[in-house]
């Protein structure tokens, strides 16, 4: 009901975005009258944490619905502390723009009614995707979307009914159900991925082998590089066929992404985006007056290469109904950009990134290069060192940062964060090497990794002194091994031409090597470009190092292809 001379707000949609605006609205305009509808019985729950349900990690379903001080975010929770309307089972069927009116059912009732507003919010969400032509018993093979689709899912592997499982789609939802499966349930897991590689939206290939190569090595099936081309019933079990092969289980779960729920606004005649979702400006405005939009739904302006992208991530969703909730109380907020900053466990492995891959970069027309690099995420000598991936993008000619790769046990999210930051300001190489850091032996190196990769972007943009990626073949090549003697017994590198010469000793023996083009290789990549500087600063040519070192090589398994 409408209190009296007060704006009337109207959300669609009961999630992240929808209910922050409506919460951060409501601090701000205490006095309004703010009602959420939403078509669903659930409402204001993590879907992130699902997974983790899945897993046992997570013990009640409740918990990803409720307050750290243990009260349920239903309709009565919004009510009472936040003075919110909020109206489950409640669809709305159409937004005619121009009286500013929704026609909504009540799903229980099957009762019609008008609602009018002042302002309008649509957070209407994702829905899942799903492959054309492909379809079986729901029961059997389908997203994993609600609180209602995990606890089916779990109350079968309690009961024994799931022995083995299928996941379409080897992105993070993908790749975190791989281990719930496989580690608290013991199933036998397959996962079907249309891309080349595991996480092609997050990482290039060099890192997303170390994960593919992760999963294998935990008893996940992984099939990349062939589509699904069709779903059905086989001896018991569901049986999913690519062009290679045929991967059966008990379940079958797609997680193949989403795409925005934008039906609403498109047959409002508001504008929509060359990806489906609907445009906005950077207050969150749609094309529509009065009418705001944010989460899932929306299309999103990259701080790369300034296009519209479909983010659909929580992190950013909450930060949108912000932003709406203050313009709604006329507060001049706005949300110009997003860096795309990523991240997930997989078993034991940390994985994150921001920005743009080399892939999408090149798609895109970009002219970029790379850097890798093997860390650790503490001094040498300090017990407890964890390995650490790293794999940069950046603009030749400009130098300016376009995506950050991270895989390894150690910590990921700092050096995620900070380069996720600089890539909102545009920042270069420069930047990225003037950036400071925290430093102690139980924390951190005196020098981040992040430093070190931008020297070697700096190295390799102005000196010349050029890394190939670690998916680059060595086939004919002749490597030179600087190692210690003692770490190539430990751990030889195997290939066709190999010369094994210990850093200490590439001065006394250097007129010996050969004329032709040379790999420096070491273990972790910095004595490989030692060796390579000094070879360079002699006047040799042709001299490039191994990026990322024999490590990288081997956790990638790319050392197969030497």
């Amino acid at each position: 009901m409408k209190r009296s001379g007060h704006p009337r707000i109207v959300v669609v949609g009961a999630s992240a975005a929808g209910l922050k605006a409506a919460s951060r609205a409501r601090r701000l305009l205490p006095e309004a009258s703010i009602l959420v509808l939403d078509e669903s019985a659930s409402i204001s729950f993590g879907a992130c944490g699902l997974p983790y349900y899945l897993a046992g990690e997570v013990d009640d379903i409740r918990a990803l619905a409720t307050t750290p001080f243990q009260v349920v975010r239903d309709p009565k929770y919004f009510d009472e502390f936040k003075d919110v309307e909020v109206r489950i089972r409640h669809r709305v069927e159409s937004l005619n723009v121009g009286t500013r009116t929704l026609e909504v059912t009540d799903l229980e009732s099957g009762a019609r009614q008008t609602v009018s507003y002042d302002e309008l919010v649509l957070a209407t969400g994702s829905a899942p995707k799903r492959i054309p032509g492909v379809g079986v018993d729901a029961e059997l093979a389908g997203p994993l979307k609600t609180m209602e689709d995990a606890v089916r899912l779990r109350r079968a592997l309690v009961q024994g009914a799931i022995k083995s499982i299928v996941l379409v789609g080897a992105g993070a939802l993908g790749c975190e159900l791989a281990e719930a499966f496989r580690i608290s349930w013991g199933c036998e897991v397959g996962i079907v991925e249309a891309a080349g590689c595991v996480l092609p939206e997050m990482l290039d290939a060099e890192l997303g082998s170390v994960v593919q190569r992760h999963l294998a090595e935990n008893k996940v099936l992984v099939e990349c590089g062939h589509p699904v081309t069709h779903v059905s019933h086989s001896k018991g079990q569901i049986a999913v066929d690519t062009e290679s092969a045929t991967v059966f289980g008990d379940r079958v779960i797609f997680a193949i992404g989403v795409t925005p729920r934008a039906q609403l606004a498109r047959e409002a005649g508001i504008e929509l985006g060359a990806l489906g979702g609907i445009r906005i400006d950077e207050q969150m405005r749609t094309s529509a007056p009065h009418v705001y939009a944010a989460g899932d739904c929306v299309e999103v302006r990259s701080a790369v290469h300034g296009d519209p992208l479909l983010l659909p991530l929580g992190s950013i969703a909450v930060r949108q109904g912000r932003v709406v909730g203050d313009n709604l109380a006329g507060r001049a907020s706005k949300l110009s950009s997003v860096a795309g900053s990523a991240i997930l466990r997989v078993f034991d492995l940390n994985v994150a990134s921001t920005g743009l891959t080399r892939a999408a970069a090149e798609r895109r027309g970009m002219s970029v290069s790379c850097v890798w690099g093997t860390f650790s995420d503490v001094p040498h000598y300090y017990p407890g060192g964890n390995e650490l991936f790293l794999a940069m993008v950046y603009e030749q000619g400009s130098e300016r940062l376009v995506g950050l790769q991270a895989v390894g046990k150690a910590d990921v999210l700092r050096s995620i964060d900070v380069f996720g930051n600089l890539l909102l300001k545009r920042g270069t190489i420069e930047d990225l090497i003037d950036a400071e850091f925290g430093y102690a032996p139980p924390y951190s190196s005196p020098l981040d990794p992040l430093h070190e990769l931008a020297a070697l972007a700096i190295a390799q943009e102005r000196e010349g002194l050029r890394a190939i990626a670690p998916s680059e073949s060595l086939r004919g090549r002749l490597v030179v091994d600087v190692r210690q003697l003692t770490e190539t017994d430990e751990h030889p590198f195997r290939c066709s031409h190999l010369l094994p010469v210990p850093l200490g000793e590439l001065r006394k023996c250097m007129d010996e090597l050969p004329e032709s083009e040379m790999v420096l290789m070491c273990e972790k990549g910095p004595r490989a470009i030692e060796a390579a500087r000094f070879l360079m600063g002699m006047g040799r040519r042709n001299i490039c190092y191994a990026g990322g070192g024999r490590a990288l090589r081997e956790a990638s398994c790319c050392i197969r292809s030497s």
